[in-house]
């Protein structure tokens, strides 16, 4: 154990330098993540059978849900391709190519430093840590919103330490 900034005490310290590649990765780790989830596929699924029972009882035409389908998945494509770019984008601030991101991990909290921000977290705020592609997230306990980071910040040691104080929070 070290002693970290304001007599924290800090079990793991790891840094990660951003690459020009770092915010693609973790938007698509994280876009990938939110858009597989459960609820999503399944609104996904109910909207599809939606509009293919409305074309074969309306319209009495199998090609007419084929493409109602067609057209629902081009604009389900062109949404997540939005998503990802403009996620791709928020990060670069936190993330380009040179910037320095850490974390030091304590018992009661997740100290993170990147570019814009440096403070310390408390596990009871966190959910759950996911692993999602080259990103973890961290979800909010009573919320929908997720603190990206890069997986670097996390060897198996560390996110499982983390995961355990999470869930003990």
């Amino acid at each position: 154990m070290s002693v970290g900034q304001d007599d924290e005490v800090v079990i793991m310290e790891h840094e990660f330098t951003a690459d020009a590649t770092t915010s693609d990765r973790l938007a698509a780790g994280s876009i990938r993540y939110v858009y597989t989830r459960p609820p999503v596929i399944a609104t996904g699924v109910v909207i599809c059978l939606a509009v293919a029972l409305t074309a074969v009882l309306g319209i009495s035409s199998w090609p007419g849900a084929g493409v109602g389908l067609a057209l629902i998945a081009g604009i389900v494509w062109i949404l997540i391709s939005a998503s990802r770019r403009r996620l791709a984008r928020q990060l670069r601030s936190i993330t380009a190519g040179g910037q320095r991101t850490a974390v030091r991990v304590g018992p009661d909290s997740l100290h993170v430093t990147t570019a814009l921000s440096d403070g310390a977290i408390d596990y009871r705020a966190f959910e759950s840590a996911a692993v999602s592609g080259s990103a973890v997230l961290l979800k909010t306990r009573n919320g929908s919103t997720y603190t990206v980071l890069p997986v670097e910040l996390f060897p198996p040691t560390t996110l499982g330490f983390v995961r355990a104080r999470i869930a003990a929070a």
